[in-house]
């Protein structure tokens, strides 16, 4: 009596184990996340991290792909990060859902890419710091401009076949940021200057003190400010430019009057304006 019951219970978890079996193979066969590669947003709603998927679609020869992925932990959902090639390794994430992305995933030396809120689209870091302010995108350029050896060419097995130099390669290095978007920091691994002894450095970009405002507080005292949604000019402007924290010029008014409506989402911006003393550029929040 004792052994039917022993049996029948048997029975009844090995069905159930083989269901989670099944369940547990079919979700984490060929993904896995990648060690050590984890970042929350400051304001606790994004969770960035990168999947290790491995492509066996040649048996022969799989690749192990590193596909950034943001999870949105108030919607409870994720985005799989689809521009770009698939040898991406996450990092930063700011408060409003873009983040950054280095490339290749495992190497020292990398650059990085500004990936949209939307996962399609990326910008590489220099051109998103040119779009902000040109001094720094020079700086920037200056010491962080290579010619870069690159693999030609691979054979069937994936092995190289070839090499060509490719001059004058922007490599931003890792770059990370803090939750608004405004200070950068970057670990830069410098393998071509010197083919002996590499050379590592760092850097840092903050775009608060560039702009001379602390925080995120509109500057009433500059050449111009935004409150309720209007932008307010001070002295003999001649033009602005507003630009988003992505480095794209969402606006540009030619001899502004004194009140210009702005018909732009909410959100921070950079605004540059020129006048007859020379270029300012200022931090606003458009609300």
């Amino acid at each position: 009596e004792y052994y039917n019951e022993y049996s029948e219970a048997m029975r009844v978890y090995a069905q159930e184990y083989y269901a989670f079996e099944e369940i547990f193979y079919e979700a984490m066969y060929n993904t896995s996340f990648v060690f050590n590669n984890a970042y929350i947003s400051g304001n606790g709603r994004y969770y960035n991290t990168t999947q290790d998927i491995l492509d066996v679609t040649d048996p022969y020869n799989p690749k192990s792909l590193k596909v950034p992925t943001r999870i949105d932990l108030q919607n409870n959902n994720a985005m799989t990060m689809t521009a770009g090639a698939k040898d991406m390794l996450a990092s930063s994430v700011m408060n409003d859902g873009r983040y950054i992305v280095q490339s290749p995933a495992m190497a020292y030396a990398r650059n990085s890419f500004i990936v949209s809120q939307d996962g399609t689209s990326m910008v590489a870091f220099f051109d998103y710091i040119s779009g902000i302010d040109s001094a720094v995108s020079e700086w920037v350029k200056n010491y962080t401009c290579f010619d870069v050896l690159s693999v030609s060419g691979y054979d069937e097995y994936g092995n190289p076949t070839g090499y060509t130099v490719v001059e004058d390669s922007i490599v931003a290095g890792s770059v990370y940021c803090n939750a608004d978007g405004t200070i950068f920091g970057s670990f830069m691994y410098d393998e071509w200057s010197d083919y002996v002894t590499y050379r590592e450095f760092s850097y840092t970009i903050n775009l608060n003190e560039l702009n001379a405002i602390e925080g995120v507080e509109n500057d009433r005292n500059g050449d111009v400010y935004v409150a309720n949604r209007t932008l307010y000019v001070n002295g003999d402007v001649t033009m602005v430019t507003l630009y988003d924290m992505q480095g794209v010029a969402v606006a540009r008014i030619d001899n502004p009057s004194n009140a210009t409506r702005l018909n732009v989402a909410d959100g921070i911006y950079l605004v540059r304006s020129e006048s007859n003393n020379g270029t300012c550029t200022h931090k606003v929040v458009v609300k």
